[in-house]
């Protein structure tokens, strides 16, 4: 997580992933050793990707003009410009894929603040059906926080 603070993986749940790989590992060989195939995800990443699932799909497919790419590095310039001036322990939690969600909606209403016109970049880039889902996951996410 620490080798490119701007680093595409480090907002796709990359680390996350990682750090669970052993865990990962045990339980595979568990549930092979019992049944020989796999019943369940091991890795629960749905609360890591309910916030930065639609960063990943936006940075999966880069735009083909030369403008809207200009918009993408804007928008991550905005987005770590905030990062880094909500200071140390919220860059490295986001970073890490353990940005608690009432930071996280900060970090996104601060970044929006930055780049006024983050969003409809954002709607453009994604679209309005996967902006949706997003706005649902996100939401299903603070409702499994708050309970």
């Amino acid at each position: 997580d620490a080798a490119a603070r701007q680093s595409p993986l480090t907002c796709c749940g990359f680390g996350h992933a990682v750090r669970q790989a052993a865990a990962l590992a045990d339980h595979v060989a568990a549930i092979a050793e019992r049944s020989g195939a796999l019943a369940a995800p091991a890795i629960p990443d749905e609360p890591i990707h309910a916030g930065t699932g639609a960063l990943a799909l936006m940075l999966a497919r880069p735009p083909r003009s030369a403008a809207r790419r200009h918009e993408v590095n804007a928008l991550l310039d905005a987005a770590f410009a905030e990062l880094y001036a909500m200071g140390n322990d919220d860059f490295a939690a986001l970073l890490r894929d353990e940005l608690l969600f009432d930071r996280f909606v900060t970090f996104l209403r601060r970044s929006a603040v930055r780049r006024p016109q983050i969003w409809h970049e954002v709607l453009r880039r994604l679209g309005p059906v996967p902006l949706a889902r997003w706005g649902v996951n996100l939401l299903r996410e603070r409702v499994r926080v708050a309970m």
